[in-house]
């Protein structure tokens, strides 16, 4: 079930490209062989899709996020359902924040850059169980983490996909936030 997930996950994010299998055949071999305590570190679709993003230029569209309405719907079933909704809500509060501030920085409308926040991001890759910490807590710590990575990822990086980027790093504090209650 977890690969047929990455793989639509994948072809849901990269753009058709003839390194097509980079991103699935790297996500693959991220779950088994990079493991801390017997489980796997990273998201495996955002591993192998920073990967081709970050080694290949394989540019990433994040074309299934333009229906909103079926995200929204089915985000909110699937955080409620796997008691993830204090990470969704602190992963959407602090992009839009930070979004606002760095939109004031530029002298730009306020919420200028509040499309930042990308929902099936969100809703379908943050709170990956496997990946995502457990106790309310770090569950907030971590979507603020995330968050705060991804914006400084748009600033800093703006050449790789920001949000495989804050992804990739946020599993890495994830892994000590498993072990907070």
């Amino acid at each position: 079930m977890s690969a047929l997930v990455s793989g639509l996950i994948i072809s849901s994010v990269m753009v058709p490209t003839k390194l097509f299998y980079i991103a699935p055949l790297a996500a693959i071999l991220s779950k088994h062989i990079i493991k801390y305590s017997g489980r796997h570190i990273f998201n495996p679709a955002g591993f192998g899709l920073l990967l081709a993003n970050v080694l290949w230029n394989i540019p990433l569209s994040w074309w299934l996020t333009t229906n909103v309405t079926i995200i929204i719907f089915f985000g909110i079933f699937l955080a409620y359902k796997m008691k993830k909704v204090g990470l969704v809500v602190s992963v959407i509060g602090t992009t839009f924040i930070l979004s606002m501030i760095y939109s004031l920085m530029k002298h730009q409308a306020v919420a200028a850059n509040s499309g930042l926040v990308n929902l099936f991001f969100v809703f379908f890759m943050v709170p990956e169980p496997k990946t995502s910490p457990v106790s309310l807590k770090s569950k907030v710590l971590y979507g603020m983490f995330v968050a705060s990575l991804g914006m400084m990822s748009f600033v800093v990086l703006p050449q790789y996909d920001f949000l495989m980027v804050s992804l990739i790093l946020g599993n890495i504090l994830g892994v000590f936030l498993r072990k907070v209650r």
